[in-house]
């Protein structure tokens, strides 16, 4: 999922700095974590977890492009995605 998160990230021409990275890392880590096994294995369930990390990661380059960013998604744009988005099933 991060591969993916840092794939989406460079489609809009945005690199995902390390520090963001590793929060982020943690933060899909603790959402699969809570998932049932019924969850895990069901297609439809995935597609919604990707939907929402696609939905987050969006979320960190509008708060960039905010702040006139040009390049990175930096652990600002992670706290602050967070901030915004509280309810993103499995990421709370």
């Amino acid at each position: 999922m991060i591969q993916d998160a840092a794939c989406q990230a460079k489609d809009k021409e945005y690199i995902i700095t390390e520090v963001a990275k590793v929060e982020l890392n943690e933060m899909i880590r603790s959402g699969v974590c809570s998932m049932t096994i019924k969850d895990l294995s069901s297609v439809d369930m995935r597609q919604i977890v990707k939907g929402n990390l696609q939905y987050f990661i969006q979320a960190m380059t509008i708060d960039s492009k905010q702040r006139f960013m040009s390049k990175h998604l930096e652990y600002r744009s992670y706290v602050n995605a967070r901030f915004e988005i509280k309810s993103l099933w499995p990421f709370y």
